[in-house]
């Protein structure tokens, strides 16, 4: 899988075509998850971006659906999604407009693999909890858990540590 890339519209800078239905499919390894950012967004503003769109999922479910233009009252400029994994869709589809009257130019995107956090997450099996017992490590697309150090202190009497082992019949 790819650690960062860029996605464009068919044609673009060019105007997109009519009746397309495109669909992007984002991969980066386990233990990331996907950072996408709208660098240009221009596409036919319709009610609830019903029919020019792109649309974000990750498992079938919405992250986000745009159309518009960058920085008009449908898009804020600059956008940006994460995934909650390590996947990503993109779904790009036009309805039928007329070419000769269709002038908008899509979009262009980029994304990149950012590390998750795994020490941040609980652990799924206990539903609430931190991941590690004592100390959570995160390392770059992992994580690892550690103990506390302990120094022993050699300050106790030897003749103490005798008895102990005295009285568990080591000695």
């Amino acid at each position: 899988p790819e650690m960062h890339g860029q996605i464009q519209s068919p044609q673009y800078p060019r105007p997109y075509p009519p009746h397309l239905q495109k669909q992007w499919d984002l991969w980066v390894p386990r233990g990331y998850q996907i950072q996408l950012s709208l660098t240009h967004l221009d596409i036919k503003v319709s009610a609830d971006c019903s029919q020019d769109s792109l649309t974000f999922f990750y498992d079938e479910k919405v992250l986000g659906k745009f159309c518009g233009q960058g920085n008009s009252t449908d898009h804020h400029g600059d956008e940006t999604i994460l995934s909650p994994g390590n996947k990503l869709t993109l779904v790009f589809q036009t309805s039928d407009s007329t070419p000769e009257h269709q002038q908008h130019t899509g979009f262009s995107a980029t994304y990149k693999a950012i590390d998750i956090d795994e020490c941040s997450k609980t652990d799924p099996g206990l539903d609430s909890g931190p991941l590690c017992s004592q100390i959570c490590i995160n390392t770059a697309g992992s994580y690892h858990c550690s103990c506390h150090k302990y120094k022993l202190m050699m300050c106790a009497s030897v003749n103490f540590i005798n008895s102990l082992f005295s009285l568990t019949g080591y000695l």
